[in-house]
């Protein structure tokens, strides 16, 4: 009897990712994920959500870094969350989805990570911009930051994208359009 139930256990068991590292590695095992470690301008740290950027993205996968990190500062925005305050979220690998309440920051955080995991599976990493160089970073000169105003939309799927709010709306289902055209 003890058999069978350690073999139902086992078969039933399901596999599941509560942050980013473990998403990464359910969705691209073979991802070699310090190669990202301080990649670009972006993606400093070791996907670490809350770094600051050094100067604008310099590739794909420096911009899907940007998105993510966007993301997931919306998430805690919109939820009044801080980093330290997040749970942990519920990531089921094999069904490849969020198991947290619909409408929860976990849930929200959660479909951040798995979007950003699916983006950077269809990106080709530079072995060259890996630990790069923070003196090559800079932001557009002739860009002022302080005058964009910020927005963040909440797609369908849960997760946000930024935005800026200056030039684009969010519309109610959770598209970005010109000014003017959201409803």
């Amino acid at each position: 009897m003890k058999v069978l139930a350690s073999l139902f256990s086992t078969v039933f068991a399901q596999k599941i990712a509560t942050n980013i590292k473990e998403m990464m590695s359910a969705i691209n095992p073979a991802l070699e994920q310090q190669a990202y470690e301080n990649y670009g301008c972006v993606a400093r740290g070791f996907f670490d959500p809350v770094s600051k950027n050094l100067g604008d993205p310099v590739d794909h996968v420096d911009r899907a870094f940007n998105k993510w990190k966007n993301c997931r500062r919306c998430a805690k925005s919109h939820f009044e969350k801080t980093e330290l305050s997040l749970k942990e979220y519920q990531f089921d690998v094999e069904n490849k989805v969020c198991l947290d309440e619909v409408n929860s920051a976990e849930q929200s955080v959660c479909m951040c990570d798995f979007e950003f995991a699916m983006r950077l599976d269809f990106v080709q990493l530079d072995p060259a911009l890996a630990d790069y160089d923070e003196s090559k970073c800079s932001f557009l000169k002739n860009r002022s930051r302080s005058m964009i105003i910020p927005g963040c939309c909440v797609k369908a799927s849960g997760s946000f994208q930024w935005y800026n709010a200056d030039v684009m709306c969010c519309d109610r289902s959770g598209g970005l359009k010109a000014i003017g055209e959201c409803l």
